[in-house]
């Protein structure tokens, strides 16, 4: 209706076929007054967004594996997570588990450990949908995320890491980020193979990593992230240490000095976080007299008691609340635990006596553990032996670096089925996904098709109802020659009363006349400039088709 330097109402907009008049305003400040279309509307205009949001959302699945096994409910779900492997997310972002496997509990929060990797086929767009994907699970489910960014060896990856991360947080906006952990057990980065390594982690933990640290931090802050928590992620190994709460080993790994720098400089935005796998743990011995069975240590490993044993979770957590309140002094920082999961089947980065015992790494193992982590109560506040929120690892099963692995509670992206199961339990799903698996993106492609399709349609239709009307308006000018530019008193009080009725406050009583000029497509002139007075009449001064409009004529519905 009118132009937006002029219009405080954010709804009125500029079409290019207008043609701008000016009216006068008591207070001086010129208003432009534009053609008034039936596609002003407001109601008209966000149909197709309207209709392709719904689309997209509706075919966005909520995604639940299939089992007759049920481990419901769950205990603490507010402080729980599901992590998301890199099998999910590059083969099947628009699956993600929406319910945790084997039963109906919501998942609340999610950990992503990446962005995005550069190995992964990515032309723009690709990239743009999943990113999409996670956003529209956060609006539908309220759901939020932590998210992981890489420290590394090659600085070069790091930045382009760090340049997608940034990107995915400004779409899922600050009420769908949990926190931002920066690096992920970089406190074992010198005992990987490779003498590079060991060469690299010097660099990082003599400098680097916290220079990083601290411009990562700042960036969030420009991102208008201020209150989103951050975090490092370190094994539980950084623990064993001697004289230290932490590990603080030149050219192996100066955790210790980095978490005090952190606590110092952030206070409690920094979060502790660590990942308790005792599925890997050497100190679990064989039972006695036996090189293959491990159901004693089996039990230990899966206990979830608050006064469980040994390299258990519970008192794992517990020795590094004790680690944090001796490096702060304060017993009110924040404990997460980025990660605990058990394969099954065997895992090849297993490497402890327990690759001899088959119980170790059973579906009875599996199910035991993933049941034991549902009903771990969290919400017993004082206990040291319990984090703030816990992630569980992970979806499906991915490789680890090339090494496979098995933690996921489904097998694969084309698997309806969750792992814990009975042998002979089949999906009643109507989708076949036990073929080969589906190419990346492939529904999003069909998402993304679907929704532009039907936005077109409906587009093409607005358009043609809007030259129907433009010709029928057109031919009742000729007759009648009482409008201009397709604009009658009419139309004109309707638009007088949408403007009013739709104000979030009561009309600008300021405004002499609403008025319009003829239909120039030169645009207006000084002989067609509006001569308004103090009684709130409007001529078109010379306009050959000159016409006055008064109060009067506005009925009802008036703007002055």
């Amino acid at each position: 209706l009118c132009s937006s330097e002029c219009c405080s109402h954010p709804w009125a907009c500029k079409f290019p076929h207008s043609v701008p008049r000016t009216c006068d305003r008591r207070r001086g400040s010129p208003l432009k007054v534009y053609q008034i279309s039936w596609m002003a509307s407001p109601s008209v205009r966000f149909l197709p967004s309207l209709f392709c949001t719904l689309f997209w959302l509706g075919l966005a699945e909520a995604f639940s594996c299939q089992s007759d096994v049920h481990l419901g409910p769950i205990k603490s779900r507010g402080k729980k997570g599901l992590s998301i492997d890199d099998a999910t997310f590059k083969g099947c972002p628009s699956r993600v588990p929406t319910a945790w496997p084997n039963t109906d509990t919501p998942v609340v929060s999610y950990r992503l450990f990446q962005a995005w990797r550069k190995e992964w086929p990515d032309d723009g767009w690709k990239r743009q949908a999943v990113f999409g994907n996670f956003r529209d699970l956060a609006v539908r489910s309220g759901v939020k995320f932590l998210l992981g960014t890489q420290v590394g060896c090659d600085e070069q990856e790091d930045e382009q890491d760090w340049v997608w991360a940034k990107e995915l947080l400004q779409i899922l906006g600050p009420d769908a980020v949990m926190g931002v952990s920066i690096g992920n057990e970089i406190d074992i980065l010198s005992i990987k193979d490779g003498t590079q390594y060991t060469a690299c982690a010097d660099k990082l933990w003599t400098g680097r990593f916290w220079e990083e640290f601290q411009m990562r931090v700042s960036d969030l802050d420009a991102l208008g992230l201020q209150s989103v928590p951050v975090t490092t992620v370190f094994t539980g190994a950084v623990l064993s240490s001697v004289g230290t709460p932490f590990w603080e080993i030149p050219g192996f790994a100066l955790a210790n000095s980095f978490l005090k720098n952190a606590t110092d400089t952030y206070g409690h935005r920094f979060v502790f976080t660590f990942n308790f796998y005792p599925y890997f743990d050497p100190d679990f011995p064989m039972d006695v007299n036996s090189s293959d069975k491990c159901e004693s240590s089996l039990a230990k490993a899966q206990s979830f008691a608050k006064n469980g044993y040994g390299a258990s979770v519970p008192m794992m957590t517990k020795l590094a609340r004790e680690a944090v309140q001796q490096l702060t002094g304060s017993n009110y920082y924040l404990l997460w635990m980025g990660e605990t999961g058990w394969s099954s089947p065997f895992a090849d980065s297993l490497v402890t006596s327990m690759k001899n015992c088959q119980l170790w790494f059973s579906d009875a193992a599996l199910r035991s553990y993933y049941e034991g982590f549902l009903q771990w109560d969290l919400e017993e506040g004082g206990d040291p032996s319990v984090p703030d929120h816990a992630f569980y690892f992970t979806a499906r099963d991915s490789d680890n670096f090339g090494i496979e692995e098995h933690f996921g509670l489904l097998a694969s992206c084309h698997e309806q089925r969750c792992k814990i199961r009975s042998p002979d339990f089949q999906s009643t799903l109507n989708h076949d996904f036990s073929g080969t698996p589906l190419p990346i993106l492939s529904e999003l492609w069909l998402q993304t098709a679907g929704c532009f399709a039907a936005a077109a349609l409906l587009s093409l239709s607005i358009n043609i109802a809007s030259m129907r009307r433009r010709a029928n308006a057109g031919a009742a000018a000729s007759t009648k020659g009482q409008h201009l530019d397709f604009i009658t008193p009419a139309v004109m009080t309707s638009a007088a009363w949408r403007l009013s009725s739709q104000a979030s406050s009561p009309p600008d009583h300021s405004l002499d006349c609403l008025c319009c000029g003829s239909a120039s497509s030169s645009g207006a002139s000084s002989s067609d400039e509006v001569e308004s007075s103090s009684r709130g009449s409007c001529s078109f001064g010379s306009s050959p088709t000159a016409r006055s409009y008064t109060n009067e004529d506005l009925g009802e519905h008036q703007l002055v």
